[in-house]
């Protein structure tokens, strides 16, 4: 299970296109039943809203979700 303090280090050195699967399960019920890691949730959607990942899912055959981090190219900024 990945920790949000190594979600936080795997997307300072992550490559754009690289890829981590951050959350195996359902996250949204793993999180109110305290089976997801503090924080993480939180960190990956601030991460995407920064624009620095895209969030995706993949649905497993058991039902479950992978949830997974897709590193994108710093967002560059805008000229004046």
């Amino acid at each position: 299970m990945m920790t949000a303090d190594a979600f936080a280090a795997w997307v300072d050195a992550a490559e754009p296109g690289e890829s981590v699967v951050y959350h195996v399960g359902l996250l949204m019920l793993d999180r109110a039943e305290g089976r997801a890691p503090p924080g993480l949730a939180w960190l990956a959607m601030r991460c995407a809203a920064a624009g620095l990942v895209s969030l995706v899912q993949r649905r497993l055959e058991s039902g479950q979700c992978q949830y997974i981090a897709q590193r994108r190219r710093p967002p560059q900024k805008r000229r004046k």
